[in-house]
């Protein structure tokens, strides 16, 4: 196993995340978010350096931040077995005390 690079906790709580780039928008899962980046599940990847619009979802919240990707893996599948695609995303705008609140524990 690879040495951990991540100087942040992150947290394991499912959300809804739309996306946009340019006119493209997608909704997706994160299941894996800290203070300063998340983990989107996605099919629809993007190349690292593209910015992108996002809102988390959680209830009747929206939560609206800029990220940036840092990398990607396309899903593809195999005879033997099937890789998810996802994308590392960078949070660059939008640290409010409003994102920050969904990396609190669930009661």
């Amino acid at each position: 196993m690879g040495i951990e690079k991540r100087k942040q906790e992150r947290i394991d709580k499912v959300l809804v995340v739309r996306y946009r780039h340019h006119d493209e928008t997608h909704e997706f899962f994160t299941n894996d978010l800290s203070a300063t980046g998340m983990y989107i599940m996605t099919s629809a990847t993007y190349e690292p350096g593209t910015v992108l619009d996002i809102e988390v979802l959680d209830g009747d919240r929206r939560v609206p931040i800029r990220g940036v990707v840092r990398w990607s893996k396309k899903a593809s599948a195999t005879a033997s077995k099937a890789i998810e695609g996802g994308m590392g995303i960078e949070v660059v705008e939008g640290k409010t005390p409003d994102y920050l609140s969904l990396l609190a524990p669930e009661p």
